[in-house]
């Protein structure tokens, strides 16, 4: 009996440290917070073969009719539109507009694609937008000088650096309006072109935060920025020195005012620019706190809006390189199809471009920033991200 005692001992032992090494080794299971976080996605790297210099900042997505999704940049230099392929990011085609002759496209700042046969290009230096495709003709011209009460208007860019990309609804072109506009006394922040009888009329939504910035002494000239975004029901506006969003509807009649605060900003300030050279407004660009972009997602029914928490600049860092490649760090805000803020993720400084990025079908596409170790020297690389449940 003794025998089998020491024989059964001789097999437990064994079984009984096994489990107990893997109870240590195991760590503890990871629960959902009921927050959502952006998760880089594996094997999900889109780059950009021999791409202009991305400070541009003149990039949209396009699918045409087929489904098949682009990836577009505008070369100022050039006066072009090139086309990369968004599944492998090779080159496809490039369409060059001619700035000489009357009836072609001309010189442009900012662009929309809507089709490859209805290209619209916003006029640099002018109250025009110009409706071309791929031969680079122009086909259409609609001006907004004034209004259909003669008040004027001021030149409109449809950029992605401060994304303001041209919107189409109801046949009806939907401009912004960034600058204060001193002649007409208000600040309106969209004016509508009708696309079939060129009536122009300004919307009845001014900037809110433009008595604010008024009382300031002096600006450093961003304090009007703002972003916008359309979900085909309402306009969503994000102004750089508001904490809140605003929900318009299309004829900007109606208009909420929803808070977006990021938990990394506790509050807005807008910045002192009395007595300040380029170098020193630009580090109080990069330091102060503000917020930035606000994209749409149409795909899953989100929201990402940008924010800036307060920064630190140190000595030698390039001021004017970290403002255009959408400073040092920066945060994106995730809100549901119902305005509901349900996440926020803070980004490490200098690892992605704040002001490069889109949407596709994966996810969302964030550019990694020049001084990332993932850059690549003369490409534009992008990570893709999605929205995950926060775990701890």
């Amino acid at each position: 009996m003794k025998h089998h005692s020491t024989y059964f001992l001789l097999i437990l032992v064994p079984f009984l440290f096994s489990c107990n090494q893997k109870r240590t080794n195991d760590s503890p299971p990871k629960h959902p917070t009921g927050a959502y976080i952006l998760e880089e996605m594996k094997d999900s790297t889109l780059t950009i073969d021999n791409a202009i210099d991305p400070i541009r900042k003149l990039m949209f997505p396009f699918r045409d009719r087929d489904g098949r999704e682009y990836l577009t940049f505008q070369n100022i230099d050039a006066n072009e539109i090139i086309f990369y392929d968004m599944h492998d990011g090779a080159w496809l085609f490039t369409i060059p507009f001619n700035t000489e002759e009357e009836n072609w496209a001309g010189t442009f700042k900012g662009y929309s694609i809507v089709s490859l046969d209805s290209i619209f290009l916003c006029r640099e230096g002018e109250s025009a937008i110009i409706r071309t495709d791929t031969s680079g003709r122009i086909a259409g011209k609609y001006s907004y000088r004034k209004d259909d009460r003669n008040r004027p208007l001021l030149p409109c860019y449809s950029f992605s650096f401060i994304n303001t990309p041209l919107q189409f609804f109801d046949g009806k072109i939907y401009l912004t309006q960034q600058a204060p506009n001193r002649r007409l006394g208000k600040n309106p922040v969209a004016a509508t072109i009708d696309i079939e009888t060129d009536k122009v009329e300004i919307l009845p939504f001014n900037n809110p935060i433009s008595e604010k910035i008024q009382q300031a002494d002096s600006l450093v000239g961003i304090e009007f920025a703002f972003s916008r975004c359309f979900d085909r029901a309402n306009f969503i506006y994000s102004f750089y020195f508001d904490e809140n969003i605003y929900v318009t509807s299309p004829d900007h009649s109606n208009v909420k005012k929803i808070a977006c605060k990021s938990r990394y900003i506790d509050s807005l300030q807008v910045i002192d620019g009395r007595n300040l050279r380029d170098e020193e407004a630009l580090r109080k660009m990069n330091e102060a706190p503000m917020y930035g972009n606000l994209i749409y997602d149409p795909y899953r029914d989100f929201y990402y809006r940008i924010a800036y928490p307060p920064t630190r600049m140190a000595s030698g860092e390039k001021q004017e390189k970290t403002w255009k490649y959408g400073r040092k760090r920066f945060s994106v805000i995730i809100m549901d199809k119902n305005f509901h803020q349900i996440g926020e993720t803070l980004f490490p400084e200098y690892e992605y471009v704040s002001t490069l990025l889109f949407v596709s079908r994966k996810g969302l596409y964030i550019g990694i920033h020049p001084q990332s170790p993932r850059s690549v020297p003369g490409k534009i690389v992008f990570n893709c991200f999605q929205v995950v449940p926060e775990m701890i």
